[in-house]
């Protein structure tokens, strides 16, 4: 790529402003006499302002960095490393780190910092001094969508106006190349926005209180576990599909608002907020058949039934299709994530010092349980379960209720069939019966942590409240908690229910519920200390660090699944995604359910040997005996579809 320079107009705001210098080089063609005529020679005890940001490949590393000190800004290209060229990229970085991203005296902006500065590490062994994440300083509903930040930076001025849409574009995707010169432009656009943002309003003496991001300070093989993270989040996010099309029935279309019923709960409307689409457009046909493509945003959503609002009237007219476009929300679990990482960053959090953390991520100190947080107990509790247990599932139960420091994290792997809710409801019991309180039990799923509920009704044990979500519930799956609707608390009447309480010690919900901005309301009445988590192999281990941050009464974690099931979501495409079964000094220590009583023995023995090592024993007394199983080869069979769902045949 040879170097080249080129005059843009910035396009994101209404100010007059003289045209940005954009030079294009890859990083080995950095020189310091280009950066004296990018930096310029600013005295000595004053403070270099520098907008940085980043473009990504498609499976998230960092091939561009864009570097802006107004009105000029460089976009430099990163080359892979090869015994020809090592000593030349080698040279550039140092160049580069010296000069720019360690200079003295220089204060790096961004928005999104964090990743940023864990791509730099990760991808490049770059590290910063002083950047600062630009969202941090934005005290508004979403602040990490850079559109709604900014709205909240130019509201305590009068000079300047945004342009919503170019805003959105230029933030649409992290993934560049800086031979699209589309994609070049918004990049280069993104560092100038961040080199800008300190002169608006009051904005520099709010960007003055966000603290730097240090990560020379940070030790290395912690930056490369949060590296590890946020590059599989990254990829996620980056995989969700930009576009979905809304399964509806039409009610009634008065003036700009257009009633509807969604037809299925994964194309539902949603409410605006965070995870939702930042616009919605709805293809209308007229009554002379001209059709044509206007805008909406959601007005109200109460289950099935959603109000649009429209930007034109629709009156008269036929919708004949609903998409949501560019989504640009994440939900409350993934922003509580990133919120933990960042922290660390910062040095706000003190979640290095966590033994639960170290415990699963081991480095060089030791771990320390202080007593006066973590009580031990030599001896469990008794088995107060009223149902025979192997014995398999006694030990595993056994070492659930067991409170030493070498305890504090048990890993259950249950096959199917082997009873892994059996063993939850007889650790639920044989705790309760022992006083305990505080007993959390969670899932990935709403099914499955419904699944435990309605396995505590079967036993026989009903004090306990499973909280579900107000939009999985409402209008769409009422049904499912029919015989334990009296132990349901929804999301929206939280507050309400935390009065009724007293006395409860157990509580379920899914993972994700752990995020919402009100559990606080029942953690006050009923503290997390004992987790237990089902589907534990469909986790990623990232998902931990919020709940590990966020609640300091926790005392103890279990850990239950099988990762020869289903493994995290989008780990064929993420090798790094990994649940905790993946970390070998956990894998090793877990203890298996090793009788399953769901297949016929000819069926669970031949599992038991192609998967389980013969290690899956079977319930000799089976209802299903002397049976034999066949293969059907289906060999140039087609699928067809049937609404949700798939049919091999011969068609």
């Amino acid at each position: 790529m040879a170097p080249t320079t080129r005059y843009v107009q910035q396009n994101l705001f209404n100010v007059n402003h003289k045209p940005l210098e954009v030079k294009t080089l890859l990083e080995t063609e950095l020189t310091e006499e280009l950066v004296l005529q990018l930096i310029g020679e600013p005295p000595s005890n004053h403070s270099t302002t520098i907008g940085l940001s980043g473009g990504y490949t498609s499976s998230g590393i960092l091939n561009s960095l864009a570097v802006s000190i107004n009105p000029r800004i460089v976009l430099i290209q990163f080359k892979a490393k090869t015994k020809a060229d090592e000593t030349a990229v080698v040279t550039a970085r140092k160049l580069l780190s010296d000069t720019i991203l360690c200079r003295p005296n220089a204060v790096l902006y961004a928005f999104d910092m964090g990743p940023l500065a864990l791509a730099l590490y990760d991808d490049h062994s770059l590290l910063i001094e002083a950047g600062v994440d630009i969202q941090s300083a934005c005290s508004c509903e979403s602040p990490r969508i850079p559109l709604q930040a900014m709205k909240f930076m130019v509201k305590s001025t009068q000079a300047a106006k945004i342009y919503p849409d170019n805003i959105r574009d230029v933030f649409a995707s992290p993934v560049r190349s800086l031979e699209k010169p589309e994609t070049s432009h918004a990049l280069a656009m993104r560092a100038w926005l961040a080199s800008y943002v300190p002169t608006l309003g009051d904005m520099e003496e709010r960007l003055r209180e966000v603290p730097r991001i240090n990560t020379k300070s940070i030790p290395t093989d912690r930056l490369l576990m949060l590296a590890q993270f946020t590059r599989t989040s990254q990829i996620q996010d980056s995989s969700r599909p930009q576009r979905t099309a809304h399964d509806f029935t039409a009610i009634t279309a008065i003036d700009k608002k257009f009633k509807l019923e969604s037809e299925r709960f994964q194309t539902r409307l949603r409410n605006q907020g965070s995870g939702t689409p930042s616009q919605i457009e709805l293809a209308v046909k007229d009554q002379y058949g001209g059709e044509f493509v206007t805008q909406a945003k959601p007005h109200t959503v109460n289950g099935r039934q959603g109000t649009l609002v429209v930007s034109g009237t629709i009156e008269g007219k036929t919708v004949t299709a609903i998409a949501s476009v560019d989504s640009d929300g994440q939900t409350m679990a993934e922003q509580h994530r990133d919120a933990s990482i960042l922290a660390i960053l910062q040095g706000t959090s003190p979640l290095f010092e966590n033994p639960f953390l170290r415990t699963i991520w081991p480095d060089l100190e030791e771990v320390v349980w202080p007593e006066e947080k973590f009580p031990t107990h030599d001896t469990p509790p008794p088995l107060s379960y009223q149902y025979p247990l192997n014995e398999s599932q006694q030990s595993a139960v056994e070492a659930m209720l067991t409170l030493t420091d070498d305890s504090r994290l048990v890993l259950v792997q249950g096959p199917p069939g082997t009873g892994k809710t059996t063993v939850i409801g007889a650790f639920v019991q044989s705790a309760v019966d022992a006083e305990w309180d505080g007993i959390w039990l969670l899932a990935q799923s709403n099914v499955a942590v419904k699944n435990i509920a309605e396995k505590l009704d079967k036993i026989g044990f009903n004090d306990f409240r499973l909280l579900v979500s107000k939009d999985f519930h409402l209008g769409w799956h009422e049904h499912l908690y029919h015989s334990i609707s009296r132990n349901i608390v929804r999301s929206d009447d939280i507050k309400k229910a935390a009065r009724e309480l007293k006395g409860v010690k157990v509580i379920l919900c899914t993972l994700s519920m752990l995020s919402n901005p009100r559990i606080d309301i029942i953690t006050s009445k009923v503290p997390l200390k004992y987790m237990v988590v089902d589907e534990a192999s469909q986790i990623a281990v990232s998902d931990y660090i919020a709940p590990l941050e966020a609640f300091s009464t926790l005392q103890k974690i279990c850990f239950i699944g099988d990762d020869k099931q289903l493994p995290p979501y989008g780990q064929d495409e993420i090798p790094d995604l990994q649940s905790i079964f993946e970390i070998s000094h956990f894998r090793e220590k877990a203890l298996f359910l090793d009788i399953q009583y769901r297949m016929p023995p000819h069926i669970g023995d031949m599992i038991s040997a192609a998967v389980y090592d013969g290690q899956l024993h079977s319930n000799p007394e089976h209802g299903v005996s002397g049976l034999a199983s066949f293969f059907v080869d289906v060999d140039g069979a087609t699928e067809k579809q049937q609404k949700t769902s798939w049919e091999v045949g011969k068609y």
